[in-house]
């Protein structure tokens, strides 16, 4: 279940893989877990629709279908956070948490290959753009001394504040990875450690969310207030994607039923916008923005999202074209991430200059739809060239 199944044999699928060019094995022909990428391709497309549908929340009418369908989308995409991180805990324990031998100068280089060089360089044309767009203190114009110091700063600190700053969180999981990896893999009692740390986790998430209270002890205040740029705010989801890796050849035959498990994540999802509403209701428009990923609906509905996914898996990655695109859009999520605000930012510039602005529901669609095409495209020719690696994090 989750894998591809299309009919061919495993020596089949490698020699298909290899003599059309479309992929080459990463590694002796593992089993390649569908429904991880599909997971990531329904996370980046949330985290696209999250980015589009939050001007329509905020700026329409609150009267308008536009208003209803941007509060829609945007809660409906809260999820897409807590899929990226689960993705990543799965995708290092699955790797690498079993493994008889860890180099850790090998496994921190290749963080550093795949997440740090595109993001430095991601870093400088966020700047960069800024500072064309009137948005950053004349950047481009200092002297190279001052740049430095200006790009440094900016790079990790002032990112926080931008869709980047979801790099320097993750970032500090690789760091904390080598010390858990044996930790986790050695665990006699997985399930009970989960549930244990779920309750822990949602304790801790209704505290930092509601009821934050400065001590005056300078870290602690610290954490408190960054707790959404730290592993604090996200640690569940990361160990529980390696809980699973760790534990695939028995999860994936655990039998699902399709109904039951899409209904449940129905239901949390129409509670994660429901809140929301009352939030609006109560509190005014702009007061939405404070409905975040970091919330105690959103983690159930993240639970509910995992075995949906996999169910959904199941159905349709049994097509080479389906299975296709799905792991090319996984294949580009870190890429689409980077690029994807500066595709939006073009179009919604385009959007204002027609004087249509955030009225219609229409134009929500056509904007979703146009940032996703081009945020692809954009990958998809950059991964024809020698730039892919520093542009996209991916290798040939």
């Amino acid at each position: 279940m989750g894998t591809y199944t299309g009919g061919d044999s495993s020596s089949q699928i490698e020699r298909d893989y290899w003599t059309t060019g479309c992929y080459k094995m990463e590694s002796a022909l593992k089993d390649e877990i569908g429904a991880l990428h599909l997971l990531r391709t329904i996370a980046t497309t949330m985290i696209v629709a999250l980015h589009v549908s939050a001007a329509y929340m905020v700026y329409s009418p609150p009267s308008s279908n536009a208003f209803r369908l941007g509060l829609i989308l945007n809660q409906w995409s809260r999820i897409s956070l807590p899929l990226f991180v689960f993705a990543s805990g799965f995708g290092l324990f699955y790797g690498y948490g079993k493994a008889v031998t860890f180099n850790i100068g090998s496994f921190l280089k290749r963080r550093v290959s795949k997440v740090w060089v595109p993001y430095l360089v991601w870093s400088f044309i966020y700047l960069a753009l800024d500072d064309l767009q009137g948005r950053s203190t004349g950047f481009l114009g200092l002297p190279l001394k001052q740049k430095a110091a200006e790009y440094l700063k900016w790079t990790f600190w002032g990112n926080v504040y931008t869709p980047l700053w979801f790099v320097l969180m993750i970032s500090q999981f690789y760091l904390l990875f080598p010390l858990i990896r044996k930790k986790l893999a050695l665990l006699q009692s997985p399930i009970r450690v989960l549930v244990i740390h779920f309750f822990i986790f949602l304790v801790l998430i209704l505290y930092l969310t509601r009821y934050v209270h400065y001590t005056g002890f300078c870290p602690l205040d610290v954490l408190q207030k960054y707790y959404a740029e730290t592993p604090l705010g996200w640690y569940y989801y990361f160990i529980l994607g390696g809980v699973v890796a760790l534990n695939w050849n028995r999860i994936k035959n655990i039998p699902l039923h399709a109904f039951g498990t899409v209904f449940f994540y129905l239901t949390t999802t129409v509670l994660v916008i429901a809140e929301a509403y009352y939030g609006f209701l109560s509190h005014g428009q702009y007061y939405l923005l404070r409905y975040g990923p970091i919330r105690p609906t959103v983690l159930i509905n993240s639970m509910a999202s995992l075995p949906c996914i996999y169910v959904l898996a199941d159905r349709i990655l049994k097509t080479r074209p389906v299975y296709g695109l799905c792991r090319s859009v996984s294949r580009y999520s870190y890429g689409v991430y980077f690029v994807h605000p500066h595709m939006l930012n073009v179009l919604k510039f385009i959007l204002d200059r027609s004087g249509l602005q955030y009225t219609r529901a229409i134009h929500l669609f056509a904007l979703l739809g146009a940032t996703t095409i081009l945020s692809l495209l954009f990958c998809t020719i950059i991964d024809r060239t020698p730039l892919r690696s520093i542009f996209l994090g991916v290798k040939s």
